[in-house]
């Protein structure tokens, strides 16, 4: 009695710790673990041991979905709420294009683990097919027995079974032989119900992979949904940020110095200039610090950038990169300005260079041109002053069309020309002849001067 109570506790202890192992995993642990449970749920020898938890996952993910429909209106016109507020709008399209790239992630992820899962039923559909065959091989050899058994058990059957026994020995043999002859059917049919009751799993354990594909594949459709709202959303945040720096490449081609109070106020520094010896390389700006932004492009946007953006903190020093002088200086723009804020124009520089250098210098007997904008108000070192690498020119800011502390630097070739040559036929242009566009790139036209230099390639 004692033994049999001890047997039903642990039973019941058992099937106990079953539920509470299942139960105990929450949509927080599916969240978590997506990726280990999709795995675990679409191989087939541990979807079948883990048949309840899969199926619980099942509901997690069906739950996902309707959180993913949902999704479409909350990100669908957000823009249009901050009309007129491009750094907002520019805020909201990157926090959207880091859920696109997660969405991404997770369509990529689905989609492989749907090719795990049409892989696992056809396992499965095999395994069910091999199984049917033994069982109908083993029902077979079943009947066959059973056939033969009856046609044996004729009429009197019983009668030579008991008087044909030469003695009660042989009586019990044959008696043996036929408990022998049960005990294999017996076996036979035990063997066919387990294959029968694992048919029943495998067949459920596919009809559970089946309904995971359909949740996966309507999470798919979802997050494409979603995707194309967002990349609708980001479009119209990187439109307007392209339609702003036209805006500004426009007025930046505008842009001019007075040429003539240039080189008079060079004039009084002449001698100073035409004993500075040409440089043997390029200064970087300053030191430390990071490159926040490349040429060309602003990173993942197909919106223009013509230089080098270096951050640092505020007050940062500015080294001039080379001998040279000062052709332009800007000052008076707020040191923080914001995105949009075209000041330094009306300062004497570029459209939202804010606070501004312009030098020309010489370098290995060649002459370039650089601008250094967004600078601290009042660090600008004055136009006309002859400058030497590696002196302060001027210190980081954000002002202007700036949206955090960095110096953006350009670089411009003019050719085998000495300084004094160039600044004789200089005209004013602070893009010294060229536009706003990708034309005249040194790399494309094989330093043809006036070009455009990758700021990485000299510094």
């Amino acid at each position: 009695m004692k033994k049999s109570k001890l047997i039903i506790s642990f039973l019941v202890l058992m099937i106990f710790m079953n539920w509470t192992s299942i139960f105990a995993v929450t949509d927080s642990e599916f969240e978590s673990n997506q990726s280990y449970y999709r795995t675990l749920c679409s191989t087939p020898h541990t979807a079948k041991e883990n048949k309840d938890l899969c199926s619980k996952f099942n509901v997690f993910l069906s739950g996902k979905i309707e959180e993913a429909n949902s999704k479409a209106n909350e990100y669908k016109g957000q823009m249009e709420k901050y009309k007129g507020d491009l750094q907002e709008q520019l805020n909201l399209a990157a926090e959207y294009q880091a859920i696109i790239d997660d969405y991404k992630i997770q369509i990529t992820a689905l989609e492989n683990n749907i090719a795990s899962l049409e892989a696992s039923i056809l396992e499965i559909e095999q395994e069910i097919t091999l199984r049917e065959e033994e069982i109908a091989a083993k029902d077979a050899i079943i009947i066959e027995r059973m056939q033969k058994t009856q046609s044996d058990m004729r009429f009197g059957y019983e009668i030579d079974f008991l008087f044909k026994a030469i003695d009660f020995t042989s009586l019990i043999a044959s008696a043996s032989l036929v408990n022998d002859i049960l005990e294999i059917e017996a076996i036979q049919i035990k063997e066919i119900d387990k294959l029968i009751e694992q048919q029943k799993e495998s067949q459920a354990v596919l009809e559970q992979n089946k309904v995971t594909i359909a949740l996966n594949m309507e999470t798919v459709n979802a997050n494409k949904a979603n995707t194309e709202v967002l990349k609708r959303e980001v479009d119209i945040a990187a439109a307007n940020h392209l339609k702003l720096i036209e805006e500004i490449s426009r007025l930046q081609e505008q842009a001019y110095a007075d040429a003539d109070a240039v080189r008079k106020a060079i004039q009084e520094n002449q001698k100073a200039l035409n004993a500075l010896p040409s440089s043997s390389s390029f200064m970087r700006p300053i030191s430390g610090g990071y490159l926040s932004a490349k040429v060309w492009h602003y990173y993942g946007s197909n919106v223009p950038h013509y230089g080098y953006d270096y951050a640092s903190s505020a007050g940062t020093p500015i080294y001039a990169a080379a001998n040279g002088v000062v052709v332009a200086s800007a000052n008076g723009c707020p040191t923080f300005g914001r995105l949009g804020d075209m000041c330094g124009r009306a300062q004497g520089g570029l459209a939202g260079g804010g606070n501004q250098v312009h030098i020309l210098v010489n370098v290995d007997g060649k002459t370039y041109a650089l601008n250094y904008s967004h600078m601290q108000v009042n660090s600008p070192i004055a136009s006309g002053t002859v400058i030497t690498q590696g002196q302060v020119i001027g210190r980081i800011g954000s002002s202007g069309n700036s949206t955090g502390p960095h110096v953006h630097v350009e670089v411009y070739y003019l050719g085998n020309r000495s300084i004094n040559d160039y600044l004789s036929t200089w005209n004013g242009s602070l893009l010294h002849g060229l536009n706003m566009n990708f034309n005249r790139r040194c790399m494309d036209i094989g330093m043809s001067a006036p070009c455009r230099l990758d700021p990485g390639a000299v510094f």
